[in-house]
């Protein structure tokens, strides 16, 4: 019997159904976040009810691409206002009015020489504004009334997944760019909180009507990774099935993507280890083809929803239908702007990534070190090449 079907016999009926239940059947309805917080009180048996359903609301938002779309047009809302702020403009810009200026040439994502424009953009000028996506998402926060994030540290930039530095960075309240790896993305997990908060930020309605989340995201955020499960996950590590206990945010949003050979069985490699397992069931898994996983978002908003590899995915039909809301979004524009602006490609070679971000996480020790940034951080460059600020303690 397969170690994910050993379902413990104290265990109450209905707490072996939600472990059970399918990843696949979650949405951001009452039914789904009952069924989540069920399965969570027995995952992570030590945290308080309430916190679990903060959690259970967020996991059932990344599930469901109805109010996956309803967060995306108020995150672009926000991200308009956060434009607004970095550029000093007046209000009454508008998403399509910052997309036009990104297609013109007239608004450029990422630090680059003017003759790395894309060639279909007018050519730098005096009026071209530079902006960084760290600070636009940084603000973002912000403008969605998060209180509880370092907004004014820098980010913190990760070369390499060893590095030891991630858990302390997110526990501080600091936001970082994951340089690992292209598919992953750099800034997936920003999104996916900026996601949540702004679902937090509208009122419970359509897609919406059962999400509720009371605890500032900026909390969730920093407590997730001290919150440890009681039961072990099945997981994916450098390519190689894993399993062991895993963090609430590994749970709700650092999930991964099945490929057609894990899906179909073929996986030789992973294959003894994966079919002690139910890849669908929600309390032993952390294969996810939604916002969950890093991955999915990635592909989503630099518009691969209609490629052959998301054919059998959870969401299947519904991706095609949800795809151009959400690749066409003005924070798509920007992503693929910066890409563009800094020839980087989704599928490059994973040592190339990497080694963009070493040099850019050296770059940024470098600069904050210099004492006229210095204020109020040391700047640390770790043996992993992972840039990141230690707030330094106040007298």
């Amino acid at each position: 019997m397969s170690i994910a079907k050993k379902i413990p016999n104290s265990l109450k009926s209905d707490t072996a159904k939600a472990l059970a239940a399918s990843i696949r059947d979650i949405k951001c309805n009452k039914e789904s976040i009952n069924t989540v917080l069920t399965a969570m009180k027995s995952l992570f048996p030590k945290e308080d009810e309430k916190v679990l359903s903060d959690y259970a609301n967020c996991v059932c938002l990344l599930s469901d691409p109805d109010a996956i779309c309803a967060a995306m047009v108020q995150l672009d809302s926000a991200i308009v206002r956060a434009c607004n702020f970095l550029l000093q403009q007046q209000p009454g810009q508008s998403a399509a009015n910052y997309a036009q200026m990104i297609t013109s040439g007239q608004l450029v994502f990422g630090k680059l020489n003017c003759n790395n424009i894309n060639s279909n953009s007018s050519p730098c000028t005096l009026h071209t504004h530079h902006l960084s996506v760290s600070k636009v998402l940084k603000r973002c926060f912000v403008e969605l009334g998060v209180t509880g994030l370092r907004t004014d540290l820098p980010c913190a930039v990760f070369s390499n997944a060893q590095s030891q530095a991630f858990i302390e960075v997110v526990k501080r309240g600091i936001l970082f760019v994951d340089g690992v790896n292209a598919g992953h993305g750099e800034f997936t997990h920003t999104i996916q909180w900026l996601l949540i908060a702004s679902a937090k930020s509208l009122p419970a309605q359509g897609a919406l009507s059962n999400f509720s989340c009371q605890k500032d995201v900026g909390w969730l955020y920093t407590n997730s990774v001290s919150i440890v499960s009681d039961m072990p996950f099945l997981f994916e590590g450098g390519g190689t099935a894993k399993v062991d206990r895993k963090t609430m945010w590994d749970f709700v949003l650092d999930c991964f993507l099945l490929t057609d050979n894990q899906r179909n069985g073929s996986d030789s490699r992973n294959q003894k280890i994966m079919s002690q397992f139910d890849t669908s069931h929600l309390g032993s898994s952390l294969f996810a083809d939604n916002f969950r996983s890093p991955r999915m978002v990635q592909y989503m908003l630099f518009g691969y929803a209609g490629e052959d590899r998301f054919s059998q995915a959870m969401w299947a039909t519904s991706l095609v239908e949800v795809g151009p809301t959400i690749s066409t979004s003005l924070l798509g524009e920007i992503l693929r702007n910066r890409h563009t602006n800094k020839n980087l490609l989704l599928d490059m070679k994973e040592s190339d990534f990497q080694n963009y971000y070493a040099v850019r996480a050296e770059q940024k020790a470098e600069k904050y070190s210099n004492q006229k940034y210095s204020g109020g951080f040391a700047a640390v460059l770790d043996d992993k090449m992972a840039f990141h600020p230690v707030p330094k303690e106040k007298k």
